[in-house]
């Protein structure tokens, strides 16, 4: 009882800390274009983990068999998809509602997963159903200002990260998850890289005015959070940790609160209340 307690309590842990991150990001378009951001804080992630990956490779745990290669290439470039989505929307909405919509990942992704052939359940079908109410409240309502230019990269990311979450399931089979955690940050740092340096500026000035979201972005939710993560599934079954981590989104509203002043209409509330419960539906068996 003891271990599942705290199991749960480092996912509640990793929930927090991922649902206080949009802030940084949000905070780091003040200075820089996304792709340097995402470019900064993946390397700054990857290379933290790197301590740990290390080991485990150097003891063979780093790969199994039928290992590719392109499986963390593929979750690399599917990350920096997910994250660029955020980065470019999030000056056009808000912090909650980010949250929120990007939280559809979890109805959506056994829906796409259903083109490969796995059976959904009627409480998928039920949350997928749920969410799309929420999602109507929270963004087409007149008070909400309607669906725009933010709202539309949230389910860009949403989407993204369905895919990035599927391909991470089958490459782990094949792979440690530390070290997959880690390529992944890297490539997705690789990947942004020729596109911050082609498109966008940057100075050491913009650097240093960023450095906390940087650090928070890079070091605490990328390396902390996949690290509370990784412990707390350790000692909790999976159906109730995904429930836990959701509560990301809950935070997330908090932190827009809390550093933005951002205030929801009634309808908006109403919204996130249903997608917060198509998010628990679409959980169960």
């Amino acid at each position: 009882m003891m271990k599942r307690f705290r199991g749960n309590i480092f996912l509640l842990a990793a929930a927090l800390v991922w649902g206080m991150a949009l802030v940084a990001q949000k905070e780091g378009m003040d200075h820089l274009g996304p792709f340097w951001f995402t470019a900064i804080r993946c390397t700054m992630g990857g290379v933290a983990l790197l301590p740990l990956a290390i080991p485990r490779m150097k003891e063979g745990q780093g790969t199994r068999e039928e290992f590719k290669p392109a499986g963390p290439l593929m979750c690399g470039i599917f990350l920096a998809l997910l994250i660029l989505c955020q980065q470019f929307g999030l000056p056009h909405t808000t912090v909650g509602k980010a949250g929120f919509i990007t939280a559809l990942y979890v109805p959506m992704t056994p829906l796409i997963e259903k083109i490969f052939g796995k059976k959904i359940t009627p409480f998928t079908w039920a949350g997928a159903g749920i969410a799309v109410i929420g999602l109507y409240m929270l963004c087409l309502p007149s008070s909400a200002g309607g669906l725009g230019f933010g709202d539309l990269c949230m389910l860009g990311a949403a989407f993204f990260c369905s895919l990035q979450m599927i391909a991470v399931d089958r490459t782990v089979k094949h792979m440690d998850p530390v070290v997959l955690s880690c390529l992944q940050f890297i490539i997705c740092g690789l990947v942004c890289l020729p596109f911050a340096f082609a498109l966008e500026s940057i100075s050491w000035e913009a650097v240093k005015a960023c450095l906390v979201p940087i650090l928070y972005a890079g070091l605490v939710s990328c390396g902390a959070g996949y690290t509370f993560q990784v412990i707390g599934q350790k000692y909790t079954p999976p159906a109730q940790a995904a429930i836990i981590l959701s509560l990301e989104t809950v935070f997330s509203l908090f932190a827009g609160m809390i550093f933005y002043g951002e205030v929801m209409s009634l309808v908006e509330y109403l919204g996130c209340a249903s997608m917060f419960a198509a998010i628990l539906i679409s959980q169960k068996e």
